[in-house]
């Protein structure tokens, strides 16, 4: 899954002569992949669910893009936050099978 399709950042990773370089820094539990060369992040998902509610409880992953120009020398730290969503995707669960009740009109 694409998480961000390209980050716009000036300049080149990939090629004979590239002029920055890029990398993840802050990349908790390896949920984010990154492509240099088309300044792409991915969602890690392979094997594993991620969720928000528990036993996982992810509301959001943050991840440091660093940048290093390599004609110049200085190193920009660019931050993502994706932000996880809820989705209705547990069926409900209930202490009795039958519930009567009583409801005024």
């Amino acid at each position: 899954t694409i998480l961000v399709d390209n980050m716009l950042i000036k300049g080149t990773a990939g090629g004979p002569d590239p002029s920055i370089e890029l990398s993840l820094k802050d990349n908790v539990d390896y949920w984010v992949i990154l492509d240099p060369i088309s300044q792409r992040l991915y969602l890690n998902s392979t094997g594993r669910i991620l969720d928000r509610d528990p036993p996982m409880s992810i509301q959001s992953i943050v991840v440091q893009v660093q940048c290093v120009n390599k004609k110049v020398g200085t190193i920009i730290n660019h931050e993502v936050r994706i932000v996880v969503r809820d989705r209705n995707d547990n069926s409900p669960r209930f202490q009795q099978q039958r519930y009567h009740v009583a409801v005024n009109e």
